[in-house]
């Protein structure tokens, strides 16, 4: 049983699904941070305001987020195994997974990203009224263009959130659906069961690849949506195109 354990193919098992595990999970709650981020920034409260800073994401949350969920799912390397070419889990902890999986991809991300969402809009709304009170009662032009041009840099990555949260929601709901539905289906026929990583139906399949689709898809979605994003998108490629020029020229003149 320990020889079986360490096989090639058990290591390649344990790796392979706990690494797509964490960076699907980081992708995932980094959405969700961006959420809470968006939240904070538009928010009534100071104190709220002042925590969005670049050096409180970069040092403290997003090193917390990468090491909470290589923390979380370490029961994946401990618990699966290769049985017959798939990678599976044994009884209680396939339920175990299932009810991991379906909590922490089909329930609180979304409901979470609903709620600050909804938040988010309400902020919105606050301060749009407060801006049209203001300049009806001080002066017509008393917002600096500044800004105004901070204001709807700020719209447009909201409008991003949105857009991201909206496409998670849509890709991980029929996920959650089928995995429950197989879960309590296989558990009322058999006592026991193995739960592979692959699954046996076509709708298992295609919901299951769905999961995939919001961590890679944010790019596209930011093209899309955002003239914000492809304007600044298009000066990082003409800095790069202008860098790699100069380091031409120069490897040039030397030879």
């Amino acid at each position: 049983m320990e020889r079986k354990l360490w096989k090639p193919v058990t290591i390649y098992c344990k790796i392979q699904i706990y690494l797509m595990n964490v960076f699907l999970q980081i992708s995932r709650f980094s959405i969700l941070i961006a959420c809470i981020d968006r939240y904070a920034l538009c928010s009534t409260n100071a104190y709220l305001r002042k925590l969005c800073k670049v050096h409180i994401a970069r040092y403290y949350v997003i090193p917390i987020v990468i090491l909470l969920w290589f923390l979380i799912p370490l029961h994946i390397p401990i618990a699966i195994f290769e049985f017959h070419g798939n990678c599976v889990y044994r009884d209680a902890i396939a339920i175990y997974n299932t009810i991991y999986s379906i909590i922490m991809i089909g329930l609180i991300p979304p409901i979470l990203m609903i709620i600050f969402s909804f938040l988010i809009f309400h902020n919105l709304k606050l301060r749009t009224r407060r801006r049209q009170i203001r300049s009806l009662t001080v002066e017509p032009n008393y917002l600096p263009l500044h800004y105004e041009g901070a204001e709807r840099k700020n719209e447009q990555i909201l409008g991003l959130s949105f857009v991201q949260v909206f496409a998670y929601i849509i890709s991980s709901t029929p996920y959650t659906i089928v995995r429950l539905y197989l879960v309590i289906n296989q558990h009322a026929t058999t006592g026991s069961f193995y739960e592979h990583e692959t699954n046996s139906t076509l709708l298992a399949y295609i919901t299951d690849m769905l999961r995939f689709v919001c961590p890679f898809t944010s790019f596209y979605l930011y093209v899309l949506v955002s003239q914000l994003y492809r304007t600044e998108m298009k000066v990082i490629l003409l800095n790069m195109t202008q860098q790699c020029r100069l380091i031409c020229n120069k490897n040039n003149r030397i030879h």
